[in-house]
């Protein structure tokens, strides 16, 4: 019997990138392509996987927030959510039904060690934003995204996104009137989707450094999608972001 090649690498392991419109799809015909979404997800997971400075201070299992046991390489669970500064949070596993053709495979290169990735996104209405917030992050008002990792292990990423596309509408209106630059609805909402990716991959945003490196981050892949990322006038640290990177 002829033996196999163990020296042979192994085919491409998927991406599942799923999209949930439920709450407010008869409100998203006028966002455009909802595809750039998910586009958003791999964009992030290919930079993971590209960027440097992924390899020494991210582990999907090992975000101080989130961590459950000593040594840091914990599970995390939607209980165990918590706040983040800017946008994105810590999404909820919602039980909208699925678009059946928004579900999309995609073979990119995996980070080392990662043998899966599973996505879902859901875009919801504020106040449907608002009592998942109350619900499990304990904040009583809508939000940009929040994102949870439900990972079982590091080979195995699981992640949820939810983004608010009421936040993002008010959003848009608000940084084309401030800054006179067009910022579409649709664009925000794939910055809050990077973000949260972000998050998932063990990102954090609770301390200025770490929150300049997410922006940083944010907007070397937004380039990638040909979109340039605006933050409000109250984020302190948008002019360095859009300097450092330019």
């Amino acid at each position: 019997m002829p033996q196999s090649d163990s020296s042979e690498p192994p085919g491409p392991v998927p991406y599942l990138i799923e999209l949930n419109i439920d709450d407010v799809q008869a409100r998203t015909q006028s966002l455009g392509n909802l595809n750039l979404l998910k586009d958003a997800v791999q964009a992030t997971l290919d930079w993971f996987q590209n960027s440097p400075q992924s390899a020494g201070n991210t582990d999907p299992q090992a975000s101080d927030a989130n961590a459950d046991t000593a040594d840091g390489q914990a599970k995390r669970s939607v209980a165990q959510a918590t706040a983040s500064t800017g946008p994105a949070s810590n999404d909820a596993n919602l039980t909208h039904g699925q678009d059946p053709q928004a579900r999309t495979w995609v073979d990119p290169q995996q980070p080392p060690g990662i043998q899966t990735v599973e996505f879902s996104i859901a875009i919801v209405g504020g106040q449907t934003m608002r009592q998942l917030n109350q619900q499990y992050l304990k904040h009583d008002f809508d939000t940009d995204v929040l994102s949870f990792c439900l990972s079982e292990d590091d080979a195995n990423v699981v992640g949820q996104l939810i983004v608010s596309l009421d936040y993002a509408v008010m959003q848009a209106q608000e940084l084309s009137t401030t800054s006179g630059q067009i910022v579409t609805a649709i664009n925000e909402l794939c910055l809050y989707v990077v973000h949260g990716t972000l998050h998932v991959l063990g990102f954090d945003d609770h301390h200025d450094e770490d929150r300049l490196e997410m922006r940083m981050a944010e907007k070397a892949i937004l380039a990638t999608m040909n979109i340039q990322p605006l933050w409000p006038v109250v984020d302190d640290l948008a002019d360095i972001v859009i300097g450092e990177i330019q």
